[in-house]
């Protein structure tokens, strides 16, 4: 029963490497995905990422919160930054003394980037605690539309006139679902396209999505 290309040629003058606006964040960085890379962490491509961003920013950044704008900067590393920070009294960032005390780490750090998501997936249990939980990202579900007059179209449309009707029993056989759904397809519901495949084929799908119920014996 059922129911409702080319690859370019390297140019012949290399090209100065512009030196980076942020050198200590750029050096710490440095140093974490070499430790990652070390121990075979993946955490070395998200902090390659992090380093190809800072180094393309043109402008000097005062902490690690300041680096939230940058893509690739997610909290955990922008945090972890800012305690390293407190961690060098003597440190000088862009020719000015950091006062480590006005680092404030217990405010959030609100940004919720990919780079977080990866960092708090690969990273192991370590001194920056970053084994916090990450909820999973909701995908949004299309809504299903079948082709005009395909064989899914027409099972559908044929049940849904048939539910119009006053004696509509409230189910139909499959021999007259058939019937009555080929005036709404362009192929056969029964015989074979190329030797594989009906138009009937497209119930299993439907059925998939909950979207027609099979049930009785025979099948009604």
């Amino acid at each position: 029963m059922f129911s409702q290309g080319n690859r370019k040629r390297p140019h012949s003058q290399t090209q100065k490497q512009k030196k980076c606006a942020n050198p200590i964040f750029e050096q710490w960085i440095c140093e974490w995905r070499d430790d990652a890379a070390m121990k075979n962490n993946k955490l070395q491509f998200v902090y390659s990422k992090a380093l190809s961003s800072l180094r393309r920013y043109p402008l000097p950044l005062g902490s690690g919160r300041e680096c939230l704008i940058l893509e690739y900067f997610g909290p955990v590393l922008c945090q972890k930054i800012d305690k390293r920070i407190t961690q060098e009294p003597d440190l000088i960032l862009h020719g000015s003394a950091v006062v480590a005390s006005l680092i404030n780490l217990d405010t959030p750090y609100v940004k919720k980037s990919k780079m977080d998501r990866q960092e708090r997936q690969n990273s192991q249990k370590d001194d920056d605690d970053e084994t916090e939980p990450v909820a999973k990202k909701q995908v949004s579900k299309r809504k299903y539309v079948p082709i005009f007059r395909s064989g899914a179209y027409a099972l559908l449309i044929t049940l849904f006139k048939k539910e119009e009707t006053q004696n509509y029993r409230g189910y139909m056989l499959k021999t007259e679902l058939q019937h009555e759904s080929q005036d709404h397809c362009d192929t056969s519901m029964t015989n074979k396209v190329n030797g594989n495949y009906t138009a009937w084929s497209a119930m299993a799908g439907l059925i998939t999505k909950n979207l027609i119920i099979k049930m009785g014996n025979p099948v009604k």
